[in-house]
């Protein structure tokens, strides 16, 4: 058993709350902008002919490339996942500390 003050209680809560933000914002940055804008310029090059290409059609689409952006996808939905499972966590913790 701890004892603990309620000053103690609100600056771990509070300290929780500045490391959610600073991992949301890690994972937006880094994650899924990161991850969409690769997505959308994959997107982008097969079905628009590049911009000053000198031949004037769309990259072909191939196996690698539909591979490697259909495991973005699941990482984007991987990422979306854990932020939400985070915030759940998150505020159950505060709850109880309140």
């Amino acid at each position: 058993m701890t004892l603990t003050t309620k000053l103690d209680s609100t600056r771990s809560a509070r300290i929780a709350k500045m490391h959610y933000k600073k991992s949301v914002i890690l994972n937006l940055i880094g994650g899924l902008i990161g991850s969409s804008v690769l997505l959308g310029l994959y997107i982008y090059s097969v079905t628009l002919p590049p911009p000053l290409s000198p031949v004037n059609r769309p990259e072909a689409v191939d196996v690698a490339g539909i591979l490697d952006k259909s495991l973005e996808v699941v990482l984007v939905i991987g990422i979306v996942y854990l932020m939400l499972l985070e915030k759940k966590r998150i505020k159950k913790l505060l709850l109880e500390v309140k």
